[in-house]
């Protein structure tokens, strides 16, 4: 910054040699002159000596009254102005005459020159620009900067990552190895470069992909390279391929062939098991049986429902093959309709409907009179005469409409036991109710209505029997001591149980038929005193089972027909035997809870051509033909327990045997929630249908016989079916 604001122009410039005058000195080579062109001084005629870029121009036109600057003295410049820079400083020493300072001023310093200043004399002023030397060696290109020396820092950078780089001031640059720093050696093909013995070292780089279906290395510009490979041995990693080769880089190989040849089998491949084969449950497939549509896979194997025949003539007997399909005969005397509302009983005749004889159109009621019409048939006409309407509870009957009717008939007996009203059919009825009543007899209590009748009640001091024999198969065996507890439970201690001479595990009906050694041991029993009451049995389960594993699922429709019937009229060949000669003797058969078919096939008992629902269904004929038994047989009870354990105890999941239809999946279910079993063979299984599990496997160990408590459950069930009521004398 300048002290006054007009222009001012500093020329600098060194005077490296000035030839003097004898009273003059040489300006050092190194000074620096500051000129500044000012009105007040004409230097015109000596710029030559200031810049020689300046001694072409036109002068002031001042010369002469300019002083001579011939000669300048050593150090010192002539300055013709006023205006000074900030940083300079006055010596005191005024400039000689001829605008300079004086020789006798001291030498300036590094980066000063003295200047002559009219108004202030020699100033001592910093240079700019001018070669210096800053006497470090960590600089270079050393010049004046605003009166200092300032050089340029020195560059001991030697593009070496393995060296550490500096300078000192009196020595200059040094370099100094730099072992384990990290560094960068440019290759891909090494990690972890760092500085060792001077070198940029890595550890080389691996390249494994664990693809054995490529080449593996190293490329020094690339890097790590993976080329595919063709046609080598190799293993893909699972047992379901065979023959594994390289593939341009991929392991492969042939799959393996899992088809079984069952069309109701997923055939599918497990890497590490290899082929499976599970049930394809509800698929698709053929039989090879002319006789059945629909046909899926069920448990693995391929099962259809029965061909639909019925070619809606009546006059046929359809019937199927299972090699040509349905089959039609015409046997003559079928039944049939000729389509004449006025015959009846038509019949078949080479495949077609005959006439039969004229119907009978009187209706036998007395308020009409009939005719018949081809068409419509039978056709009445009312009328209006006196007539018996056949109701026993109408009286003074007469036709109106066509209908005979008459006043209402009162019914009323007087007693608590019935339900008093009038059947058309009879009259008055007296149907019997529930409801307390006195019968007379002190050794009862709590007697009630039965049958219209006040029964005696229960009471363990009178009961009506002294002696039961329980006899039959190892079910009976297995009742000895839960039916006992029952007896006990209810009072009956004084009855005393028979089954020492009668309980046969194993038997069947044949065997104590064809045995005269057993029959008399039941005859034995059933007479020794005091005679027995009541017999107790459970037969013709052994006679089932054996019979099915034999082939009875084999034989068809006429086989079971045939084994059924001999069981039922073996069975009615026992009873008979039994009450022969003991007309007091009444009889209870205690029926079968299901079986459970798949435990019994697991304990390694075969059984060809039958399945579970195959199995049941036998059960459930098996209970019909012993219920049939019990209806013909006076004094005889057929008990009912189809089902019973599964309504007493539940049922769950049982592994390991598989759900019987993947429809109703593995049915659970609590105490109580399966229906209590009903009449046979109207049963329904809960739930599921027949292809539910049979009973809790847990009352079903072994598939045949039941846990403790599943008889003691039999037992109650069969006694509270009338038995009970016979013991007690009611």
């Amino acid at each position: 910054m300048l002290r006054h604001s007009s222009h001012i122009i500093v020329l600098a410039f060194l005077l490296s040699t000035v030839c003097c005058n004898s009273d003059r000195t040489a300006v050092p080579s190194d000074a620096a002159l500051d000129v500044v062109q000012h009105d007040a001084l004409d230097l015109s005629n000596r710029l030559d000596l200031i810049s020689p870029e300046l001694s072409s121009k036109e002068t002031t036109g001042k010369a002469d009254s300019s002083p001579a600057i011939d000669s300048v003295p050593d150090g010192v410049a002539y300055l013709d102005q006023t205006e000074v820079p900030e940083t300079s400083e006055s010596s005191g020493s005024p400039c000689d005459s001829d605008g300079f300072c004086k020789s006798e001023n001291p030498a300036p310093e590094e980066c000063h020159s003295w200047v002559c200043d009219p108004l202030e004399g020699c100033l001592h002023v910093p240079l700019t620009a001018t070669p210096c030397d800053d006497f470090t060696a960590c600089t270079m290109e050393d010049q004046c900067l605003n009166g200092k020396c300032v050089g340029q820092p020195a560059d001991c950078n030697d593009q070496d990552q393995c060296t550490t780089d500096g300078c000192d001031d009196e020595t200059g640059c040094w370099i100094e190895p730099a072992p384990g720093a990290a560094c960068d050696d440019d290759s891909p093909c090494t990690t972890g470069d760092q500085c060792a013995n001077g070198l940029c070292q890595g550890v080389a780089v691996e390249c494994n992909d664990d693809n054995p279906c490529t080449m593996d290395n190293c490329d020094p510009v690339a890097g790590c390279q993976f080329s595919p490979l063709t046609g080598n041995p190799c293993d893909d990693g699972t047992v379901c391929t065979t023959g594994d080769y390289c593939m341009q880089g991929q392991c492969s190989g042939k799959p393996l062939a899992c088809n079984d040849g069952n069309p109701c089998t997923t055939d599918l491949c497990h890497a590490q098991e290899g082929c499976q084969h599970p049930p394809a449950h509800g698929a698709l497939c053929n039989d090879g049986n002319a006789c059945t549509d629909l046909d899926q896979c069920i448990e693995g194997q391929c099962l259809g429902q029965a061909t639909a025949c019925e070619d809606g003539n009546p006059c046929t007997l359809d019937s199927c093959d299972a090699q040509g399909g349905c089959i039609h005969t015409q046997p003559p005397g079928l039944p049939c309709e000729d389509g004449d509302a006025c015959t009846t009983g038509d019949k078949c005749y080479q495949g077609q409907c005959q006439p039969g004889t004229p119907v009978e159109c009187d209706d036998e009621n007395p308020c009409t009179t009939n005719s018949c019409a081809p068409n419509s048939g039978c056709l009445v006409e009312h009328l209006q005469v006196n007539c018996d309407d056949n109701n026993a509870c109408t009286l003074n009957d007469t036709c109106s409409d066509g209908v005979c009717a008459g006043q209402e008939l009162s019914c009323a007996d007087d007693s608590l036991c019935t339900n008093d009203y009038c059947d058309p059919a009879t009259g008055c009825v007296f149907a019997p109710i529930e409801a307390a009543c006195d019968d007379g007899d002190p050794c009862t209590a709590g007697d009630h209505c039965a049958n219209g009748q006040c029964h005696p009640g229960d009471n363990p001091q009178c009961l009506a029997m002294e002696r039961i024999v329980l006899a039959g198969d190892s079910w009976s065996t297995g009742l000895i001591i839960p039916l006992r507890e029952a007896l006990d439970d209810r009072g009956y201690e004084e009855v005393v149980l028979s089954w020492e001479l009668t309980s046969k595990p194993g038997s069947k009906l044949a065997g104590w038929l064809s045995d005269s050694n057993m029959m008399n041991s039941l005859f034995l029993a059933l007479d020794v005193e005091p005679k027995a009451e009541l017999l107790v049995f459970t037969l013709s389960g052994n006679d089932y089972l054996g019979a099915c594993k034999n082939g009875l699922a084999l034989t068809g429709p006429l086989g079971w027909l045939t084994f059924m019937l001999k069981v039922q009229a073996d069975m009615q060949t026992f009873v008979a035997l039994a009450k022969a000669g003991r007309p007091h003797l009444r009889i209870l058969l205690i029926g079968y809870d299901f079986l459970h078919y798949e435990m019994i096939q697991a304990l390694g008992n075969a059984m060809p051509g039958m399945n579970q629902l195959s199995f049941n269904l036998g059960l459930i004929e098996l209970a019909a033909r012993g219920r049939d038994v019990a209806l013909a047989t006076p004094d005889m009870i057929y008990a009912h327990n189809m089902g019973l354990c599964q309504h007493t105890f539940g049922d769950y999941f049982h592994p390991p045997f598989l759900c019987p239809n993947p429809a109703f999946g593995c049915p659970e279910y609590g105490p109580g929630q399966a229906p209590f079993p009903g009449p046979a063979t109207s049963y329904n299984p809960f739930p599921g249908g027949w292809y539910t599990y049979p009973g809790p496997l847990d009352h079903v160990p072994d598939g045949i016989h039941l846990s403790p408590a599943g008889y003691r459950a039999v037992a109650d069930n069969s006694l509270d079916q009338g038995a009970a009521d016979w013991i007690e004398g009611n």
